[in-house]
């Protein structure tokens, strides 16, 4: 089942915090579909929340063969009370109530089987709001240690860590990056860990595939268990732009982002993390 949810912009007011919030629902709303969502079948394509400030106009639009397959319910969210949240946990707990609420009521209306829905979010609630994904163990012939990476998923934000393991011991861990949904509002699945191998017995690389990301690279050595950013920009590339985004797209400072929700001239679209 294809799973989204969007601030309806027709019915609330465009403003820098509603943009916030949208973008920090985004986050979980990825993790989510993809890890918990994605392989449920339902009649339909699949399903839309979205987020209205008026309950009077809730209202839940069946989808259209053969022109429109998803399923559109319109619902009331409480922008103010989310505002009021004082840390990540309260957000979390009232994005996915928000979810299976909305979820749960389309099942309802469509006259989906529920079963699937409810063990999603049985799933779902064990985790405590915790939303932590790993990658497959890389390992490299007659090395003992091996590498995952993870990535936590917070309102807003990605945050990667390369893992060194030995069996089940962690040996390091180390932050590679944190990207935030606010910068590059259109490439929520192009993020900056698309590629990640051995280069050889000794070196660990992770690095993208597309346009700019290409020259970014991770570089984890394992004899001296260091991890270090490379830039490789051509002479083409204006240096000074190029880290000036880079900040921007991965910043966590409060004031540069609502410089970025604020401001469409920061929007180049160079770095597609």
């Amino acid at each position: 089942m294809k799973f989204q949810c969007f601030v309806d912009i027709n019915n609330q007011d465009n403003s820098s915090k509603t943009r916030k919030i949208a973008r920090e629902i985004s986050v979980l709303e990825n993790f989510i579909a993809y890890h918990y969502l994605k392989t449920i079948k339902t009649k339909a394509l699949g399903l839309r929340i979205y987020l209205i400030s008026d309950k009077l106009k809730e209202r839940i639009n069946n989808p259209i063969a053969g022109i429109y397959p998803l399923v559109n319910i319109y619902m009331y969210f409480d922008f103010d009370n989310y505002l009021k949240s004082t840390n990540n946990y309260e957000k979390k707990e009232i994005i996915i109530k928000m979810f299976k609420e909305g979820i749960y009521r389309c099942a309802e209306s469509m006259v989906w089987d529920i079963d699937p829905f409810i063990d999603a979010f049985q799933k779902i609630d064990a985790l405590d709001f915790t939303f932590v994904s790993h990658t497959k163990k890389k390992r490299y012939k007659g090395i003992k240690k091996y590498i995952q990476l993870e990535t936590v998923c917070e309102p807003g934000f990605y945050h990667y860590y390369l893992l060194v393991k030995e069996g089940e011991k962690l040996h390091s861990r180390h932050k590679v990056v944190t990207i935030n949904a606010f910068y590059n509002l259109f490439f929520e699945h192009n993020r900056i860990i698309t590629e990640d191998r051995w280069e050889d017995s000794n070196t660990f690389v992770i690095l993208g595939k597309k346009g700019h990301l290409e020259r970014i690279k991770y570089e984890y050595k394992i004899d001296t268990d260091t991890l270090t950013t490379i830039f490789n920009l051509d002479p083409d590339v204006n240096e000074k732009e190029f880290m000036e985004e880079f900040d921007l797209a991965t910043t966590q400072d409060p004031k540069k982002i609502e410089l970025v929700l604020n401001n469409n001239d920061t929007l180049k679209w160079h770095i597609y993390i």
